[in-house]
């Protein structure tokens, strides 16, 4: 893709992405939030940040659809540690975008992506994992035959 279109094409998502980031964040205040049109903008965002190729934006955005999906559907609430993995979600979002504009290579949102992961319960993404197996001990060196 030629850069200039890119470029336009980023200036396009960076205003798109603001608009879908407030408006979550509005419904999370709410005390009756739209979970159909959350879910929406979390899908949107996800189809956006595909469509610009920013892989790292897009796997957020997919586990806040996820998480989204199962809210609307009554199958997970809203507790505490979905709220802060939201707010982290979308605070690593903004900021991935902000260290687009700023020419400085973005951090990715490993984070965002395990407090999502926990929430959703995904393998691999809880807390406290054990730790990795112990190294094999060394050879033993034999002995040579006479």
């Amino acid at each position: 893709m030629p850069a200039d279109i890119r470029q336009l094409l980023l200036a396009a998502f960076e205003v798109e992405h603001r608009e879908h980031v407030t408006a979550i964040r509005a419904a999370l205040g709410s005390a009756t939030p739209d979970w159909n049109d959350v879910f929406r903008r979390a899908h949107s965002l996800k189809g956006a940040a595909r469509a610009v190729d920013l892989p790292a934006v897009e796997a957020v955005a997919h586990r806040l659809e996820t998480l989204f999906e199962r809210v609307r559907t009554n199958a997970q609430p809203v507790d505490r540690e979905a709220a802060n993995a939201v707010h982290l979600a979308l605070d690593r979002i903004e900021s991935y975008v902000a260290g687009l504009q700023d020419g400085a290579g973005p951090d990715m949102p490993a984070d965002a992506l395990s407090a999502l992961g926990q929430c959703l319960g995904l393998p691999g993404e809880a807390a406290e994992e054990a730790p990795p197996p112990a190294a094999p001990p060394p050879p033993v060196a034999r002995a040579a035959e006479p």
